[in-house]
């Protein structure tokens, strides 16, 4: 599982790391044993708009090119993927406080239904309509199986 604490600890990775772009760039002679390898380096552009090419590390063997061509493209490829989990757990934070505002206001709505229902009773039964009550009755107790089968439901 990805925690805050070791998505901070890969994102301070990437930002301590040589810029890039990283350019795998194999070397035109072969190795004694006849195998290719090369270098992978980043190409800093300078203040004056030319091209400066540090190494980063070299490569060789069987599996060499492509370790150096995951190896380069982690360069860009990590930060890519840190700013995106990190705007996903925004996105999953804005929606935990949306349904939060939405279950209070539903909690709010119910409370003023059965109160609105409590009081049609209250006034049915002050003026002794006896088919207001009925229906004041009926109304009260459908509202409240309703609440108790949303809260069954959660």
């Amino acid at each position: 599982m990805l925690t805050p604490e070791r998505l901070k600890a890969i994102k301070e990775r990437c930002e301590r790391a040589t810029k890039g772009p990283w350019i795998v760039s194999p070397n035109r002679h072969k190795a004694k044993d006849g195998s290719q390898w090369g270098i992978i380096e980043a190409r800093i552009r300078t203040v004056t708009g030319g091209i400066v090419a540090h190494t980063i590390c070299t490569w060789d063997g069987d599996n060499g090119r492509a370790n150096a061509e995951f190896a380069a493209h982690a360069r860009e490829d990590l930060p890519a993927l840190v700013a995106e989990v990190e705007r996903l757990w925004d996105f999953v934070g804005e929606l935990r406080n949306e349904l939060r505002r939405w279950r209070d206001r539903a909690a709010e709505l119910e409370r003023s239904a059965v109160m609105d229902a409590e009081d049609e009773l209250d006034e049915a039964w002050r003026e002794g309509k006896a088919a207001g009550l009925d229906e004041a009755a009926d109304e009260l107790e459908a509202l409240l199986n309703e609440l108790e089968a949303s809260r069954r439901a959660e």
